[in-house]
């Protein structure tokens, strides 16, 4: 049972992690509006072409994610760093809270978009974005409190982490609306299939003894899979609210017309 639940804990741990971290390198602090995009980054006109267009305006700017677009309110993300974060996570077999601190993520801008399926009906809009990443490497710091058929299982200690060919298809919901002269866009519901090629997982302090911490970690990484589609379901209330609230932080500030252009609602 504990081999079961320390797989479970690390999967629900980087599943929520990697999809909070990429929403909070979405945006700075920054109150203005953008009214302006930057020559490499074109305004899409809503035509035949929209797909096309957004999709190459959408590399763009993960390319540069190493170095930031402050016009656009992007700050430099790969690395990005999360000081802290907080987890609760439960199933039919166990729950429990975890924290991680000092967290380091990297690979983001090595990301592309393969695909762009952009709809409008009104003032509501549907995205399709298909996206794939080679690698992404994460470290930090963990601290996990699990109950399992009432008995209380504890470990802390650091870990490291390779997702390997991260490929996800995911559907993003979204509503316009006016302010200031402008229309805006905000997401209201985002759903994610997100595959992995491979996981490899390195952490300590999974139980004191060094030897049976090194076979649970031979476990899984070999049997992550197992629990992997479950996680991704499960987990989708702790990271989804941050991912909106993060998205919309963002667009906020930029304006959807001057994103997509002669949009007749």
């Amino acid at each position: 049972m504990w081999k079961k639940s320390c797989s479970f804990i690390f999967i629900t741990l980087l599943v929520s992690l990697f999809n909070i971290s990429v929403a909070m390198s979405e945006t700075t602090e920054s109150p203005e509006y953008v009214t302006k995009l930057s020559s490499n980054v074109p305004s899409c006109p809503e035509d035949n072409n929209v797909n096309e267009c957004i999709q190459n305006a959408f590399n763009f700017m993960l390319r540069s994610t190493s170095t930031g677009l402050p016009e656009l309110n992007i700050p430099p993300i790969d690395p990005v760093m999360v000081n802290k974060l907080n987890f609760q996570f439960s199933n039919n077999l166990i729950r429990g809270k975890a924290a991680v601190r000092h967290v380091r993520l990297t690979g983001l801008s090595k990301s592309a978009v393969r695909n762009i399926q952009y709809q409008r009906n009104g003032k509501d809009i549907k995205i399709n974005v298909h996206y794939q990443v080679p690698l992404i490497e994460i470290t930090g710091q963990y601290r996990a409190e699990v109950l399992v058929n009432n008995a209380k299982l504890s470990s802390k200690g650091v870990f490291n982490v390779s997702l390997i060919n991260v490929e996800s298809k995911s559907e993003h919901y979204a509503e316009l609306y006016e302010k200031d002269g402008h229309r805006f866009l905000k997401l209201t519901k985002i759903n994610l299939d997100p595959t992995l090629g491979d996981m490899k997982i390195h952490a300590t302090g999974l139980v004191p003894e060094p030897a049976l911490n090194d076979a649970l970690l031979d476990i899984i990484n070999s049997n992550w899979r197992i629990v992997y589609k479950s996680v991704v379901s499960s987990t989708s209330s702790t990271w989804e609210p941050i991912v909106l609230n993060y998205s919309n932080e963002f667009f906020s500030h930029l304006p959807f017309d001057v994103l997509i252009t002669n949009a007749k609602l």
